[in-house]
């Protein structure tokens, strides 16, 4: 349809009860050991995504996938 825009996040981790907290210390290690960024994302850093996607400045921005993992997915 004209005028529409699809656009989606993909976090890895995000910082919060339901993700990182769950893991367990073995599993909180290897995962950060497979992150380049070396951390966690945090709930702060999703949301202003979501307000950048959302924004007039993201207005002729559609068809993107934005990675939200700290550089997880370059292996």
């Amino acid at each position: 349809a004209s005028g529409v825009t699809v656009n989606t996040l993909a976090p890895a981790f995000i910082r919060s009860p339901a993700d990182t907290d769950a893991l367990t210390e073995a599993q909180r290690r290897q995962a950060l050991a497979g992150i380049p960024a070396a951390r966690f994302g945090e709930p702060e850093e999703f949301g202003h995504a979501v307000r950048y996607l959302v924004s007039p400045l993201a207005g002729y921005v559609t068809g993107e996938v934005l990675r939200m993992d700290g550089g997880m997915h370059l292996g």
